[in-house]
Protein backbone atom coordinates (compact mmCIF):
# COMPACT_ATOMS: atom_id res chain seq x y z
CA UNK A 1 0.00 0.00 0.00
CA UNK A 2 1.29 3.47 -0.89
CA UNK A 3 0.19 6.72 0.76
CA UNK A 4 1.04 10.40 0.75
CA UNK A 5 2.93 11.32 3.92
CA UNK A 6 2.64 14.48 5.98
CA UNK A 7 5.77 16.39 6.95
CA UNK A 8 6.45 14.91 10.39
CA UNK A 9 5.69 11.32 9.31
CA UNK A 10 7.92 11.63 6.27
CA UNK A 11 10.82 13.09 8.25
CA UNK A 12 10.57 10.41 10.93
CA UNK A 13 10.48 7.49 8.49
CA UNK A 14 13.19 8.99 6.26
CA UNK A 15 15.45 9.16 9.31
CA UNK A 16 14.57 5.66 10.51
CA UNK A 17 15.20 4.20 7.05
CA UNK A 18 18.47 6.14 6.67
CA UNK A 19 17.38 7.97 3.53
CA UNK A 20 19.72 9.97 1.28
CA UNK A 21 19.71 13.81 1.65
CA UNK A 22 18.28 14.07 -1.89
CA UNK A 23 15.26 12.14 -0.60
CA UNK A 24 14.88 14.33 2.48
CA UNK A 25 12.08 16.80 3.18
CA UNK A 26 14.41 19.84 2.89
CA UNK A 27 15.64 18.74 -0.55
CA UNK A 28 12.09 18.64 -1.88
CA UNK A 29 11.55 22.16 -0.54
CA UNK A 30 14.83 23.30 -2.11
CA UNK A 31 13.71 22.21 -5.59
CA UNK A 32 10.53 24.30 -5.44
CA UNK A 33 9.02 26.03 -7.41
CA UNK A 34 10.58 24.43 -10.51
CA UNK A 35 9.70 20.97 -9.18
CA UNK A 36 6.76 19.91 -7.02
CA UNK A 37 7.72 17.26 -4.43
CA UNK A 38 5.33 14.35 -3.86
CA UNK A 39 6.25 12.52 -0.63
CA UNK A 40 5.20 8.90 -0.32
CA UNK A 41 5.34 6.05 2.14
CA UNK A 42 5.04 2.39 1.16
CA UNK A 43 3.54 0.19 3.88
CA UNK A 44 3.50 -3.54 4.49
CA UNK A 45 1.44 -4.88 7.43
CA UNK A 46 1.11 -1.25 8.62
CA UNK A 47 4.89 -0.85 8.77
CA UNK A 48 6.59 1.76 6.61
CA UNK A 49 9.10 -0.13 4.44
CA UNK A 50 10.02 2.71 2.09
CA UNK A 51 9.80 6.48 1.73
CA UNK A 52 10.19 8.12 -1.66
CA UNK A 53 10.05 11.68 -2.93
CA UNK A 54 8.99 12.04 -6.54
CA UNK A 55 9.85 15.47 -7.95
CA UNK A 56 7.27 16.42 -10.58
CA UNK A 57 7.75 19.03 -13.28
CA UNK A 58 5.67 20.12 -16.27
CA UNK A 59 7.53 21.05 -19.46
CA UNK A 60 5.25 21.97 -22.38
CA UNK A 61 2.78 19.04 -22.53
CA UNK A 62 5.13 16.70 -20.65
CA UNK A 63 4.66 15.80 -17.01
CA UNK A 64 7.95 14.37 -15.75
CA UNK A 65 8.57 12.55 -12.48
CA UNK A 66 12.07 12.20 -11.04
CA UNK A 67 13.31 10.20 -8.03
CA UNK A 68 16.78 11.49 -7.06
CA UNK A 69 19.00 9.05 -5.14
CA UNK A 70 16.13 6.72 -4.18
CA UNK A 71 14.56 4.32 -3.37
CA UNK A 72 14.87 4.43 0.45
CA UNK A 73 14.19 0.86 1.65
CA UNK A 74 13.91 -1.13 4.85
CA UNK A 75 15.15 -4.20 2.97
CA UNK A 76 16.66 -4.47 -0.55
CA UNK A 77 14.52 -7.60 -1.06
CA UNK A 78 11.46 -5.28 -1.22
CA UNK A 79 12.90 -3.30 -4.13
CA UNK A 80 10.72 -4.92 -6.81
CA UNK A 81 7.49 -4.56 -4.79
CA UNK A 82 8.14 -0.89 -4.05
CA UNK A 83 9.00 -0.25 -7.69
CA UNK A 84 5.62 -1.68 -8.71
CA UNK A 85 3.84 0.62 -6.25
CA UNK A 86 5.68 3.67 -7.59
CA UNK A 87 4.98 2.79 -11.22
CA UNK A 88 1.26 2.52 -10.43
CA UNK A 89 1.24 5.78 -8.46
CA UNK A 90 3.09 7.60 -11.25
CA UNK A 91 0.39 6.61 -13.70
CA UNK A 92 -2.20 8.20 -11.40
CA UNK A 93 -0.17 11.42 -11.43
CA UNK A 94 -0.47 11.54 -15.21
CA UNK A 95 3.27 11.31 -15.79
CA UNK A 96 4.74 10.81 -19.24
CA UNK A 97 7.77 9.17 -17.60
CA UNK A 98 9.20 8.42 -14.16
CA UNK A 99 12.99 8.73 -13.88
CA UNK A 100 15.05 6.98 -11.20
CA UNK A 101 18.60 7.72 -10.00
CA UNK A 102 19.02 4.79 -7.64
CA UNK A 103 20.92 4.82 -4.37
CA UNK A 104 23.15 2.09 -2.92
CA UNK A 105 23.28 1.11 0.76
CA UNK A 106 26.81 1.88 2.05
CA UNK A 107 26.22 -0.17 5.17
CA UNK A 108 25.40 -3.32 3.22
CA UNK A 109 28.52 -2.87 1.11
CA UNK A 110 30.95 -2.45 3.99
CA UNK A 111 29.32 -5.12 6.16
CA UNK A 112 29.64 -7.62 3.32
CA UNK A 113 33.25 -6.63 2.82
CA UNK A 114 34.10 -7.30 6.45
CA UNK A 115 32.16 -10.59 6.58
CA UNK A 116 33.73 -11.89 3.38
CA UNK A 117 37.18 -10.33 3.91
CA UNK A 118 36.90 -8.51 0.60
CA UNK A 119 39.44 -5.82 -0.12
CA UNK A 120 38.30 -2.32 -1.01
CA UNK A 121 38.31 -1.27 -4.66
CA UNK A 122 35.61 -0.87 -7.26
CA UNK A 123 36.44 -4.16 -9.04
CA UNK A 124 36.44 -6.28 -5.87
CA UNK A 125 33.60 -4.53 -4.03
CA UNK A 126 30.63 -6.65 -3.03
CA UNK A 127 28.40 -3.69 -3.95
CA UNK A 128 28.46 -5.05 -7.52
CA UNK A 129 25.95 -7.68 -6.37
CA UNK A 130 23.53 -5.04 -5.14
CA UNK A 131 24.11 -2.87 -8.20
CA UNK A 132 23.40 -5.83 -10.52
CA UNK A 133 20.26 -6.74 -8.59
CA UNK A 134 18.90 -3.19 -8.95
CA UNK A 135 19.60 -3.22 -12.70
CA UNK A 136 18.14 -6.71 -13.23
CA UNK A 137 14.92 -5.96 -11.33
CA UNK A 138 14.52 -2.60 -13.09
CA UNK A 139 14.75 -4.24 -16.52
CA UNK A 140 12.38 -7.02 -15.44
CA UNK A 141 9.85 -4.41 -14.30
CA UNK A 142 9.88 -2.71 -17.70
CA UNK A 143 12.20 0.23 -17.03
CA UNK A 144 14.63 1.36 -19.72
CA UNK A 145 18.14 2.77 -19.31
CA UNK A 146 18.04 6.55 -19.76
CA UNK A 147 21.52 6.76 -21.24
CA UNK A 148 22.38 9.67 -18.96
CA UNK A 149 22.70 10.57 -15.29
CA UNK A 150 21.54 13.60 -13.30
CA UNK A 151 23.54 12.71 -10.18
CA UNK A 152 27.18 11.56 -9.97
CA UNK A 153 27.60 8.07 -11.41
CA UNK A 154 30.79 7.50 -9.42
CA UNK A 155 31.90 8.44 -5.93
CA UNK A 156 34.44 7.60 -3.22
CA UNK A 157 33.11 6.65 0.22
CA UNK A 158 35.26 6.46 3.35
CA UNK A 159 34.35 3.96 6.05
CA UNK A 160 34.42 5.95 9.31
CA UNK A 161 34.14 2.86 11.50
CA UNK A 162 37.92 2.55 11.12
CA UNK A 163 40.23 4.34 13.53
CA UNK A 164 41.55 7.76 12.53
CA UNK A 165 45.04 6.25 12.32
CA UNK A 166 43.78 3.59 9.89
CA UNK A 167 41.88 6.17 7.81
CA UNK A 168 45.04 8.27 7.63
CA UNK A 169 47.12 5.21 6.74
CA UNK A 170 44.74 4.39 3.86
CA UNK A 171 45.52 7.73 2.22
CA UNK A 172 48.22 8.19 -0.37
CA UNK A 173 51.44 9.35 1.23
CA UNK A 174 51.32 12.60 -0.79
CA UNK A 175 47.93 13.43 0.72
CA UNK A 176 49.27 12.97 4.25
CA UNK A 177 52.24 15.13 3.31
CA UNK A 178 49.98 17.87 1.90
CA UNK A 179 47.82 17.88 5.04
CA UNK A 180 50.93 18.57 7.13
CA UNK A 181 52.20 21.13 4.64
CA UNK A 182 48.89 23.02 4.66
CA UNK A 183 49.30 23.48 8.40
CA UNK A 184 52.82 24.80 7.87
CA UNK A 185 51.42 27.17 5.25
CA UNK A 186 49.29 28.73 7.97
CA UNK A 187 45.95 27.22 6.96
CA UNK A 188 43.43 26.73 9.75
CA UNK A 189 40.02 25.04 9.62
CA UNK A 190 37.09 26.59 11.43
CA UNK A 191 33.38 25.98 11.95
CA UNK A 192 32.99 29.70 12.61
CA UNK A 193 31.56 31.54 9.63
CA UNK A 194 28.29 32.12 7.83
CA UNK A 195 26.55 31.28 4.58
CA UNK A 196 27.56 34.61 3.03
CA UNK A 197 31.23 33.65 3.42
CA UNK A 198 30.48 30.26 1.87
CA UNK A 199 28.81 31.99 -1.10
CA UNK A 200 31.81 34.30 -1.48
CA UNK A 201 34.02 31.22 -1.93
CA UNK A 202 31.59 29.79 -4.50
CA UNK A 203 31.61 33.05 -6.45
CA UNK A 204 35.41 33.06 -6.46
CA UNK A 205 35.63 29.45 -7.64
CA UNK A 206 33.08 30.13 -10.38
CA UNK A 207 35.02 33.20 -11.54
CA UNK A 208 38.44 31.51 -11.49
CA UNK A 209 37.43 28.26 -13.19
CA UNK A 210 34.42 29.33 -15.28
CA UNK A 211 32.38 26.52 -13.72
CA UNK A 212 28.62 26.20 -14.16
CA UNK A 213 27.31 26.50 -10.61
CA UNK A 214 24.16 27.46 -8.77
CA UNK A 215 23.58 31.08 -7.84
CA UNK A 216 24.22 32.16 -4.20
CA UNK A 217 20.46 32.25 -3.49
CA UNK A 218 20.30 28.49 -4.09
CA UNK A 219 23.00 27.77 -1.51
CA UNK A 220 21.42 30.17 0.97
CA UNK A 221 18.09 28.38 0.61
CA UNK A 222 19.78 24.96 0.96
CA UNK A 223 21.57 26.07 4.12
CA UNK A 224 18.40 27.52 5.63
CA UNK A 225 16.38 24.35 5.00
CA UNK A 226 18.96 21.73 6.02
CA UNK A 227 20.41 23.66 8.95
CA UNK A 228 16.91 24.09 10.39
CA UNK A 229 16.69 20.30 10.71
CA UNK A 230 20.32 20.00 11.87
CA UNK A 231 21.20 18.18 8.65
CA UNK A 232 23.99 20.50 7.50
CA UNK A 233 27.30 21.93 8.66
CA UNK A 234 29.62 24.62 7.25
CA UNK A 235 33.41 24.43 7.41
CA UNK A 236 35.90 27.12 6.44
CA UNK A 237 39.56 27.05 5.46
CA UNK A 238 41.28 30.30 6.49
CA UNK A 239 44.56 32.15 6.18
CA UNK A 240 44.37 34.48 9.12
CA UNK A 241 40.87 35.92 8.78
CA UNK A 242 40.66 35.39 5.02
CA UNK A 243 38.40 32.51 3.92
CA UNK A 244 40.01 30.55 1.06
CA UNK A 245 37.81 27.46 1.05
CA UNK A 246 34.53 26.14 2.40
CA UNK A 247 32.39 22.98 2.45
CA UNK A 248 28.68 22.54 3.09
CA UNK A 249 28.23 19.00 4.40
CA UNK A 250 24.78 17.37 4.43
CA UNK A 251 23.86 14.50 6.73
CA UNK A 252 21.64 11.45 6.82
CA UNK A 253 21.26 9.29 9.92
CA UNK A 254 24.44 7.32 9.20
CA UNK A 255 26.38 9.26 6.58
CA UNK A 256 27.92 12.61 5.70
CA UNK A 257 27.87 13.96 2.14
CA UNK A 258 30.35 16.48 0.76
CA UNK A 259 27.70 18.15 -1.38
CA UNK A 260 28.87 21.72 -2.02
CA UNK A 261 32.01 23.81 -1.81
CA UNK A 262 35.73 23.77 -2.52
CA UNK A 263 38.78 26.02 -2.41
CA UNK A 264 39.62 29.08 -4.47
CA UNK A 265 42.99 29.22 -6.29
CA UNK A 266 44.78 30.82 -3.37
CA UNK A 267 43.46 28.14 -1.04
CA UNK A 268 44.43 25.43 -3.52
CA UNK A 269 47.95 26.78 -3.79
CA UNK A 270 48.24 26.63 -0.02
CA UNK A 271 46.80 23.06 0.00
CA UNK A 272 43.84 24.13 2.15
CA UNK A 273 41.56 21.61 0.42
CA UNK A 274 43.60 18.69 1.80
CA UNK A 275 43.54 19.91 5.37
CA UNK A 276 39.88 20.97 5.18
CA UNK A 277 38.71 17.55 4.00
CA UNK A 278 40.76 15.76 6.67
CA UNK A 279 39.32 17.94 9.44
CA UNK A 280 35.80 17.39 8.13
CA UNK A 281 36.35 13.61 8.03
CA UNK A 282 37.53 13.71 11.66
CA UNK A 283 34.52 15.79 12.70
CA UNK A 284 32.08 13.41 11.01
CA UNK A 285 33.64 10.42 12.77
CA UNK A 286 33.51 12.19 16.13
CA UNK A 287 29.76 12.92 15.80
CA UNK A 288 29.10 9.25 15.05
CA UNK A 289 28.65 9.12 11.30
CA UNK A 290 29.61 5.78 9.75
CA UNK A 291 30.41 6.85 6.19
CA UNK A 292 31.77 9.91 4.39
CA UNK A 293 30.67 10.29 0.75
CA UNK A 294 32.94 12.60 -1.24
CA UNK A 295 30.11 13.00 -3.77
CA UNK A 296 31.27 12.58 -7.31
CA UNK A 297 34.52 11.32 -8.85
CA UNK A 298 33.81 11.35 -12.56
CA UNK A 299 36.43 10.19 -15.07
CA UNK A 300 35.76 13.38 -17.04
CA UNK A 301 37.54 15.26 -14.21
CA UNK A 302 40.78 13.29 -13.68
CA UNK A 303 42.31 15.85 -11.32
CA UNK A 304 39.28 15.68 -9.03
CA UNK A 305 39.29 11.88 -9.18
CA UNK A 306 42.96 11.75 -8.17
CA UNK A 307 42.31 14.17 -5.31
CA UNK A 308 39.33 12.26 -3.89
CA UNK A 309 40.65 8.74 -4.41
CA UNK A 310 43.86 9.79 -2.66
CA UNK A 311 41.94 10.00 0.63
CA UNK A 312 41.27 6.28 0.48
CA UNK A 313 37.87 4.66 0.69
CA UNK A 314 35.73 2.59 -1.61
CA UNK A 315 35.16 3.67 -5.20
CA UNK A 316 31.46 3.17 -5.89
CA UNK A 317 29.79 3.19 -9.28
CA UNK A 318 26.05 3.70 -9.13
CA UNK A 319 23.49 1.91 -11.33
CA UNK A 320 22.47 3.60 -14.55
CA UNK A 321 19.58 6.03 -14.50
CA UNK A 322 16.40 4.17 -15.42
CA UNK A 323 13.04 5.42 -16.70
CA UNK A 324 9.57 3.95 -16.70
CA UNK A 325 7.79 5.22 -19.81
CA UNK A 326 4.02 5.80 -19.63
CA UNK A 327 3.68 7.65 -22.93
CA UNK A 328 6.21 6.62 -25.59
CA UNK A 329 5.43 9.54 -27.92
CA UNK A 330 5.95 12.11 -25.18
CA UNK A 331 9.06 10.31 -23.96
CA UNK A 332 10.57 10.48 -27.47
CA UNK A 333 9.76 14.20 -27.53
CA UNK A 334 11.54 14.55 -24.17
CA UNK A 335 14.67 12.84 -25.56
CA UNK A 336 14.71 15.23 -28.55
CA UNK A 337 14.38 18.19 -26.17
CA UNK A 338 17.33 16.90 -24.11
CA UNK A 339 19.52 16.61 -27.22
CA UNK A 340 18.62 20.14 -28.31
CA UNK A 341 19.36 21.45 -24.81
CA UNK A 342 22.73 19.66 -24.76
CA UNK A 343 23.61 21.24 -28.13
CA UNK A 344 22.52 24.67 -26.92
CA UNK A 345 24.60 24.45 -23.73
CA UNK A 346 27.68 23.19 -25.59
CA UNK A 347 27.72 25.53 -28.58
CA UNK A 348 25.47 28.49 -27.81
CA UNK A 349 26.72 29.64 -24.41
Amino acid sequence: MINLLEKNDYKLNWHMLNGHPLQSWPWGELKKPLWTPVRLGVFKSNICVSVVTILVRKILNLRIGYVPRGICLKDIEMFGEVLDELKSFGKGLGLSQLIFDFDIDFGEIFRNQMENNILTGSEAGIYECERKRIVDVSVKKGLVSSGRQEQPIRSVVINLSKSLDDILADMRSKHRQYIRKAKRNGVSISERGDIDQFCDVIRQIKKEHNYTMHEPEYFKKAWSLFNKDKLAKLFFAKIGKEVVGSYMILFSRESAYEMFGGSCKKGGNLLSNYLMKWEVIKYCKIIGKKYYDQWGAEHSQPGLVQFKEGFGGEVLEYPDQFTFVYDKTKYNLYKIMRKVDKFRRKFLR
